[in-house]
């Protein structure tokens, strides 16, 4: 009886001491790039002293080669923290009738509400408040009517966060402005008169809650 020739081994190595030498590099040099970019792009969102500090061993990588950056790259620059609608009385009172401010809002509310405070979001641009915004107002003057009682005017205030560079120095200051009046009662073809443009140094009084 002869005996059968040896079956090859094909069997791929489980173990990196079993690798060859081009394995073993292949292997290194991608566990390396995996550490540099994961360890780039998190030190491209630290504060500016762990920046500085790692830049001599990331820079090139991050900011040389902008291989580290790609996160929201493709996103609008935020323009506005959240958006208010508030009611005028006749008597110059000022009540806070909705925002998108989740701060604001219970749990549940931020849920049920999560289509409004979507739109409200919008009237934040302007092409928006051009065609949604009369509409829209009207809308809050009908409904907070039941609960304040006659309204003279709805608007929409437009609260701008904060801004600031990769150091930390302040390009934009918060502030809040009116973007949009819409007087309870107008017909449609009045629609939407838009005060000065400028922030306002300081919020109205919010009396009330919201509703």
């Amino acid at each position: 009886m002869t005996e059968s020739a040896p079956e090859s081994d094909n069997r791929v190595p489980e173990l990196f001491r079993h690798l060859d030498r081009r394995g073993k590099v292949i292997r290194v040099g991608a566990i390396a790039f995996a550490i540099l970019h994961i360890g780039a792009t998190l030190i491209g969102g630290a504060i500016a002293p762990i920046r500085h500090f790692f830049s001599p061993i990331v820079g090139f990588y991050s900011d040389g080669l902008r291989m580290a950056n790609a996160w929201g790259m493709f996103g609008k620059p935020p323009n506005s923290t959240h958006v208010a609608i508030e009611a005028v009385l006749p008597n110059g009172k000022v009540f806070l009738v909705s925002t998108t401010d989740p701060h604001a809002r219970p749990f549940l509310d931020r849920i049920r509400d999560a289509r409004i405070r979507k739109f409200e979001g919008k009237l934040a641009e302007e092409g928006d408040r051009v065609r949604i915004g009369a509409q829209f107002l009207d809308y809050y003057c009908r409904s907070a009517k039941e609960s304040l009682g006659e309204i003279q005017e709805m608007r929409v205030r437009n609260y701008l966060h904060e801004t600031r560079d990769d150091d930390g120095k302040i390009t934009r200051q918060a502030s809040n402005s009116i973007v949009f009046v819409r007087r309870c009662g107008e017909k449609p073809s009045v629609s939407g008169v838009r005060p000065p443009a400028g922030p306002l140094s300081r919020p109205p009084p919010q009396e009330g809650g919201d509703m």
